[in-house]
């Protein structure tokens, strides 16, 4: 069984809802761009991040919102991107197009 993306679902919850207030889109498409880090791995220093930006297409690409967090377990690159992705798509509503 793989470790948690962080200590616990809640955590990661609290971490993309906190302060984060997705802007509903005119045609209900939501648009996000990802991204992961890894730094210093093998060290006791190993960190690892995420983020993700919600874009509004209809303004020339601007950004409408963001959030970041950091991942506790399981150090990898891939780990990092996933928990970007996941991330974005727990922030948006059941059924939204993506």
């Amino acid at each position: 069984m793989l470790p948690p993306l962080c200590s616990t679902p809640a955590s990661l919850a609290e971490q993309v809802y906190a302060n984060t207030i997705l802007t509903h889109p005119v045609d209900a498409h939501y648009v996000f761009y990802t991204d992961g880090s890894l730094i210093h791995l093998g060290t006791p220093e190993v960190s690892i991040g995420w983020s993700w930006v919600q874009i509004h297409d209809l303004h020339l690409n601007s950004v409408a919102t963001y959030a970041h967090g950091t991942v506790k377990h399981w150090p990898s690159s891939s780990h990092a991107e996933a928990a970007a992705i996941y991330a974005a798509l727990s922030s948006v509503p059941n059924g939204a197009k993506v």
